[in-house]
């Protein structure tokens, strides 16, 4: 919905949030590709907060 999106500060799409005792936080914002989705996702897995 467009107030949770402007909430989280996503200012485009597509935009990937993971989200962990009710707290969202941004992982990517704007496109890539699968295969560069492995950093970022390990990034935040390690709690290392937006990458990419």
């Amino acid at each position: 919905d467009f107030w949770f999106a402007q909430s989280s500060g996503i200012t485009g799409f597509p935009t990937l949030l993971a989200v962990e005792d009710k707290q969202a936080m941004l992982v990517t914002a704007g496109y890539l590709p699968w295969d560069a989705l492995e950093k970022p996702l390990a990034g935040w897995v390690a709690g290392e907060g937006a990458q990419g």
